[in-house]
């Protein structure tokens, strides 16, 4: 069988970054031998027996929902190419991305959601890698958002209220100035090619914009309140705590180095979130690995169940 050119592509890739290999391989030797003499092994994969079926299903439920969410969010930007209301194919593509992002060293996934748009519908990195941009700048203004948020006092209510009118703001006020006032200024010729690939990604108008903004907000209240809720099975932790660590581990997704299947970064960074709020001891490395452990087979079993489906695309 011939392997299409965007799989090559990606499997020649890979090999290329020799160096992230490596670091990523000793992040994933020093969190082995971390957890062995801190905690234990035994220990720690333990603990997955005071679990609930009732909150691992939970967790998952929630977990899956945030996947059909960033699938959704793919088909507003491109549901001109697939036929209408079929959108479980871009949920698929969104899965095998996230998958992709989880288990390879460095950032290495992410060359994955070019490769598949490349694949399925023939799109240029010039537009594919733009669509990401947007995409991972919704996430990011997301995530500091809700990071304000906890820095808040005050009810619940109130605080979901600030949160969700200071995303608004900031996700409105980045499409407004994209779309009015950035043309207006000169830029040399490379920096115009850029911009008017980015120009291309965007949302044809602010009905779609609303709607990525809402599906991406509703995408992490999902993931983060799936992880926290693994969180709290193991540990008698409040949702402040809970939120604490599960943004640590999200924000450490961007660090420069990034161990295999985000093993080592992932707990450092979980463990960092915690100690704002609460002295770290040896089972919050224990609660670390464990809820790793969630997040990356939850998101394995996803996009395996994913697998068999068709991205159906219009003649």
């Amino acid at each position: 069988m011939l392997v299409s050119e965007s799989k090559k592509r990606y499997i020649d890739f890979i090999p290329s970054c020799p160096w992230k290999w490596l670091l990523g391989i000793a992040c994933l030797s020093i969190l082995i031998i971390l957890v062995d003499t801190q905690v234990g092994w035994n220990t720690t994969l333990g603990s997955w027996k005071q679990l609930s079926t009732q909150t691992l299903f939970a967790a998952f439920g929630l977990f899956l929902l945030s996947h059909v969410l960033r699938g959704l969010r793919i088909y507003e930007l491109i549901k001109h190419k697939i036929p209408e209301g079929r959108p479980i194919g871009l949920i698929k593509i969104s899965a095998t991305h996230q998958f992709a992002n989880n288990l390879l060293p460095m950032r290495l996934g992410e060359a994955a959601f070019p490769l598949l748009m490349k694949h399925y519908f023939n799109e240029s990195w010039q537009q594919s890698v733009p669509k990401l941009l947007w995409l991972r700048l919704l996430d990011l203004s997301v995530i500091g958002v809700i990071i304000y948020g906890l820095l808040l006092s005050g009810p619940v209510a109130d605080w979901l209220l600030k949160m969700t009118l200071l995303a608004v703001l900031m996700v409105g006020l980045s499409y407004w100035l994209c779309r009015n006032h950035f043309h207006k200024i000169k830029f040399p010729p490379v920096v115009v090619k850029i911009y008017r690939a980015i120009m291309d990604a965007l949302p044809e108008n602010s009905v779609v914009a609303c709607k990525l903004f809402g599906y991406t907000l509703l995408a992490w209240f999902c993931k983060l309140f799936a992880i926290t809720t693994i969180i709290r099975g193991f540990l008698d932790l409040t949702l402040a705590q809970s939120l604490s660590g599960a943004l640590g581990s999200e924000l450490g997704s961007i660090l420069p180095v990034h161990g295999v299947g985000g093993a080592g970064t992932f707990e450092a960074s979980f463990l960092a979130g915690m100690a704002l709020v609460q002295q770290p001891g040896p089972e919050f490395i224990a609660l670390a690995v464990n809820v790793h452990i969630f997040i990356f087979a939850s998101t394995s079993l996803i996009a395996l169940l994913l697998s068999p489906v068709k991205v159906l695309r219009n003649q």
